[in-house]
């Protein structure tokens, strides 16, 4: 609550030397670009274990969200996948922010969904 009132009284002190508008931006982005991060984070986690699947199967075919979560228990339930025999792409949502990977062979998971 003390934040918030620090940066509600920065907002109205700021306001009159035009720069309101970069502590809002600041307010509103930062707890998106957090969300991202842990999408990110949970799309590594996804990529672990359909690596794991690969190696128990030899091929991506059949892969399902439930498959990953038996090969990697804590894997997050915002985690989903798509994948056909030779390819796979793996999607997370945390707070309205989407990141993905498509792979195998992929470098690393990045904004954006499957």
């Amino acid at each position: 609550m003390r934040t918030l009132l620090v940066l509600a009284g920065s907002t109205v002190f700021l306001s009159g030397c035009g720069a309101a508008s970069d502590v809002s931006n600041l307010v509103t982005s930062t707890p998106n670009s957090a969300a991202l991060a842990v999408a990110e984070l949970n799309v590594q986690d996804g990529n672990t274990a359909i690596s794991a699947y690969f190696v128990a199967n030899g091929s991506y075919a059949g892969a399902t969200t439930t498959s990953l979560r038996t090969m990697q228990p804590g894997l997050s339930p915002t985690v989903s996948v798509t994948a056909t025999a030779d390819g796979y792409c793996i999607e997370s949502v945390v707070d309205g922010a989407t990141a993905s990977v498509r792979g195998p062979g992929s470098a690393a998971p990045g904004p954006g969904s499957c």
